[in-house]
């Protein structure tokens, strides 16, 4: 009987490990979808951080966040959009930045945006988004400021990605983690 509880109370220690790990440390993904073109497409395997990002709690509708999530500027995240759907996009305005959407480009802080990973034929496309009342997501518009906690994400295939310019600006709290490694492309 010791011997049983011993190998239970491994396999249970075990089973705790992984999924801890699993839920706020880090997670392997799979990416669905060609909006992350020529960066990423349908079945890409990307290894995620998921440290210091709000994570909801499994079998609850609670929000868990231990630190403030470290992002810079073309950095790949995934957030959870409005139907609870996990997404991938690039970082291109932080908070307090300036942005604007010319001629097919963006521009922040009044600079181009220097894109290399983006489909060269693929413009820029304004924004268009009607948000309800109680979205946690922010309007944007043609141009304008990044508000504190919040991010402008796009996808590299502009002309087909739904990203930033349908949804808004998307907020901290629904920063799910960030691509660390690409593992299979």
């Amino acid at each position: 009987m010791k011997t049983f509880l011993k190998k239970l109370l491994f396999f249970l220690f075990i089973i705790s490990t992984i999924v801890f790990v699993r839920i706020f440390i880090a997670q392997l993904y799979v990416v669905n979808g060609n909006s992350m073109l020529p960066t990423l497409k349908t079945g890409s395997l990307l290894f995620t951080g998921k440290y210091n990002f709000s994570q909801r709690i499994p079998f609850t509708n609670k929000e868990f966040s231990y630190a403030i999530p470290q992002v810079d500027r073309l950095d790949m995240v995934l957030f959870e959009g409005e139907e609870g759907d996990i997404l991938i996009k690039r970082v291109i305005g932080l908070p307090g930045d300036y942005y604007s959407f010319q001629d097919g480009r963006i521009f922040i802080d009044s600079l181009p945006l220097d894109e290399k990973y983006k489909l060269q034929e693929s413009k820029t496309i304004l924004p268009n988004q009607s948000l309800p009342a109680d979205s946690v997501f922010f309007p944007m518009r043609r141009e304008g400021r990044i508000p504190p906690d919040y991010y402008l994400l796009l996808g590299d295939n502009r002309e087909h990605s739904y990203d930033s310019r349908n949804i808004g600006l998307v907020p901290t709290v629904r920063l799910r983690g960030k691509v660390l490694y690409i593992l299979k492309n």
